[in-house]
């Protein structure tokens, strides 16, 4: 401590608000408040027997201390301690000691150590000596002749590449980040293979087996039933496989950890070669690379990624944009394709290019989206035929550039009195978007855009799906009603959505100004029909007197709503792609006796074939099916989670951990079929569900109105004899999953949505002396000694 200004005691102190820092916001996930005492008492003891080594040291360390508990000068200081040390003592001990309704925590190793072996494909792969074949004939065929050897590493890329978009794009994304259009659906989210934590730092051997052998094959420390990764090896053969994985780390500029260093620096040379290619692309080459592969190769939305997306990717060959601050039918500005690249388009397979493109690359590729137009949109009037190629292109790059701008005057500042305005004069708006704004079609009107694709209209409701949001440092809700406005001004060109602003001077407005900015503060407003996406765990509320038999009683409005993401089963065959439901709310109400689920979904059609208005506006493509809706939970012990948690997989769980799933049917309107609830008993995904017989007593019901879905599910809290079910006991975190068939949208068998694991928690009853008097007594003692060792120093003082 020689040299030191700053007097022991007081560095210990830096040492303890240093260490609670660290500990409190450094490892994410945040430490359990338990662990964090542990970890404080531990750094505490550490920090003592240091400064107490050294005599001198230990007697400079106490001198503070003494001073306050003997001197009379400095007795304000010492009644703030008795107080305030006492005081934490108590709140830390009413922290240990109060119910807790955080889930459990889940450790989980991100990077699992691998088997040494691994069979798939009919063979036994040693994985401490498995090389990627692809990059070996590579590296052989460098030394003899390099050109063919880029040929043949350009046709492995290529192939994998296609593998990826067809297969991997939906949940690690487009830019190979892990925000793939279904990612938010997960927990945990996708491989982010952008970090240079993930991929840069492993062999290829281990993304080999994880490809192949999905989340089924992780180890338990892996946490296999949180996992959404496809067992690939059922749906890609081995040469996909390396060809994918060749694919990975090329796009995003990495090399494999390899131990034979020439290999490693041949691999890296080659490396080197690509990202110095890469370092200053042409817009056409910019293009290719990034967009090609859902625009496609002439711009025309047919890229090999499109045909399993929704909505479609623009096609640019028709001069069509949909999002565009420019008036009328006028081409977009500059700005906005430059905006719409950068941010992309929240709920569709757009995504933001900002974090992998500058800006001046961005630029780069608006003449390029321009060129792709075949109906002059962009070509000065004065071009002439020779300007254009034989299928329409322009071939210069005197493009018009738009400047004009949809007027924002006017403004009407929101308020309740404007959003009351607003739903009135939103009737004009209800055929489409329907009475609650949840895009259910009243009118019977099938609607399909230009391109000859099936639209929906908007959920309005539902935020996250709204296309422009996000403007260049201006996200505020005023921004965004200001968007709205927009849209409702201009129309969404090449669809149904009209503009409401008249476009030819002297005609009437559909909507006049006032009442467009009612409209946008209305439709701002809709986004508080639906909750916010929660933190994982549904708490139920107790009643003491009978559950509610009705989904219209009024306690379900008094219960917590827990809304979750449903993504499409895009894991296992029949895959789903374009789903219509992503979010499901759910509401949990018990009493002794029973418990009861109230589920509240979107969906635009009441699909029960037969039904007239779903009937009429259904898609011919498809066949239609009866609306569905399933709870999953463990069976009886399947699941544990302590000292860790442990669950079954969770689509249909394992041969050793079977799960049991609630199913209900909505049943047919003609030929007339009643709805039905059947409780089946699941054994892994790839066995066929086997009723439970002995699962008695679950009872279902449900109405579809406006838009909404509404199922009400009960059942005892105590399980039926030998049905193996599980018992609803207060304090039980209880693992629970939920799934939708959309019968309109062809879903059927496993073609439907599903949510990954939750937690349901039945509040345990607050036992007042516990929580209350135990941190009340331990202050007190503390408060107390603390009196003592005050009395004793000053005697010695």
């Amino acid at each position: 401590m020689k040299g030191s200004k700053v007097s022991p005691f007081w560095l210990a102190v830096i040492v303890m608000v240093v260490a609670f820092l660290v500990y409190s916001n450094a490892f994410p996930p945040v430490l359990p408040t338990s662990l964090l005492i542990q970890y404080m008492i531990i750094t505490l003891i550490g920090v003592l027997l240091f400064f107490s080594f050294d005599d001198k040291v230990w007697a400079e360390f106490n001198r503070p201390i003494l001073a306050v508990l003997r001197e009379d000068r400095l007795s304000a200081v010492r009644w703030a301690f008795l107080i305030v040390i006492p005081g934490i003592i108590g709140y830390t001990t009413y922290s240990m000691v109060k119910p807790n309704f955080d889930s459990p925590v889940e450790l989980r190793q991100v990077h699992p150590a691998p088997p040494s072996s691994l069979k798939v494909f009919g063979k036994t792969y040693n994985l401490s000596t498995l090389e990627n074949p692809v990059r070996t004939k590579v590296i052989e065929k460098l030394k003899s002749d390099p050109k063919a050897a880029k040929n043949l590493y350009n046709e492995a890329v290529t192939a994998g590449r296609e593998k990826y978009y067809q297969n991997c794009f939906y949940c690690h994304g487009d830019l190979l980040d892990g925000d793939g259009p279904f990612a938010k659906g997960f927990n945990p989210l996708p491989a982010n293979f952008q970090d240079v934590g993930t991929i840069a730092q492993l062999q290829e051997a281990f993304l080999f087996w994880r490809i192949t052998t999905g989340g089924p094959g992780l180890p338990k420390e892996g946490t296999p039933w949180n996992s959404a990764m496809p067992v690939w090896h059922e749906m890609l053969d081995e040469d996909d496989v390396w060809n994918l994985i060749t694919f990975l780390y090329d796009y995003v500029g990495q090399v494999p950890r390899m131990w034979d260093q020439e290999i490693s620096a041949a691999v890296s040379g080659m490396k080197d070669q690509v990202l110095a290619a890469r370092k200053n692309m042409s817009g056409e080459e910019i293009y290719k690379f990034r967009c090609e592969v859902c625009h496609g190769e002439t711009g025309m939305g047919d890229g090999l990624a499109a045909e399993f997306m929704y909505p479609k990717p623009r096609d640019f060959s028709l001069g069509l944009f949909k999002y565009k601050t420019s008036p009328g039918t006028l081409p977009p500005r500059d700005e906005d394709l430059f905006n719409t690249i950068k941010h992309g388009l929240t709920g569709t397979g757009m995504p933001g290019w900002a974090s992998l493109l500058k800006d001046k690359d961005i630029k780069k590729l608006i003449p390029i989206i321009k060129r792709f137009d075949t109906t002059a949109t962009w070509s000065p009037d004065e071009a002439d035929d020779e300007s254009f190629d034989e299928d329409g292109h322009y071939l210069k790059d005197d493009f018009q550039i738009i400047t004009d701008v949809e007027p924002l005057d006017g403004q009407v500042a929101y308020s309740e009195e404007s959003v009351a305005k607003g739903k009135k004069a939103f009737k004009l708006c209800r055929e489409c978007h329907g009475s609650e704004g949840r895009g259910n079609i009243t009118s019977g009107k099938k609607l399909e855009d230009d391109w000859g694709y099936r639209l929906w209209p908007r959920d309005l409701t539902k935020p996250w799906t709204w296309r422009i949001t996000q403007v260049e440092g201006k996200n505020s809700r005023d921004e965004t009603i200001k968007r709205i406005y927009q849209r409702l001004s201009i129309g969404i060109l090449g669809t149904p959505m009209p503009a409401h602003r008249a476009v030819e001077e002297g005609n009437k407005d559909p909507l006049n100004l006032e009442d467009r900015w009612h409209v946008a503060n209305y439709v701002y407003s809709l986004r508080e029909k639906s909750s916010p996406i929660g933190d994982g765990v549904i708490r139920a509320m107790k009643v003491s007197d009978a559950l509610p038999d009705s989904i219209d009683d009024e306690r379900w409005s008094q219960a917590e709503a827990e809304t979750m993401r449903m993504v499409p089963n895009i894991i296992k065959d029949d895959r789903l792609f374009t789903p219509l439901s992503d979010a499901v709310t759910v509401r949990v109400i018990y009493n002794d006796d029973e418990i009861a689920f109230l589920l509240e979904l979107n969906d635009r059609t009441d699909s029960r074939p037969g039904e007239k208005v779903a009937t009429q506006i259904h898609d011919q493509s498809k066949k239609m099916y009866s609306d569905a809706f399933a709870m999953q939970f463990p069976k009886e012990g399947a699941f544990e989670t302590r000292p860790v948690v442990s669950k079954p997989l969770y689509r249909h769980g394992d041969a050793k951990n079977n799960t049991s799933i609630w199913y209900w049917n909505a049943g047919r309107v003609e030929p007339p079929v009643p709805a039905k609830t059947v409780v089946f008993t699941a054994s892994g995904p790839d066995k066929k569900l086997e009723p439970n017989t002995a699962a008695t007593g679950v009872t279902a019901s449900g109405l579809w109105k406006d838009g909404q879905w509404r199922v009400l599910m009960k059942r005892p809290r105590k399980a039926s004899e030998n049905s193996g079910e599980i018992s609803f006991n207060e304090g039980q975190f209880t693992p629970v999953s939920f799934a939708n068939w959309d019968g309109n949208n062809g879903e059927v068998g496993s073609r439907h949505t599903l949510t990954s694991w939750y937690w349901l928690l039945l509040p345990p009853e607050l036992d007042a002396v516990k929580v209350y008097g135990v941190p009340a007594g331990v202050a007190i003692v503390f408060f107390i000694l603390g009196l003592l060792l005050v009395r004793s120093q000053r005697r010695k003082g």
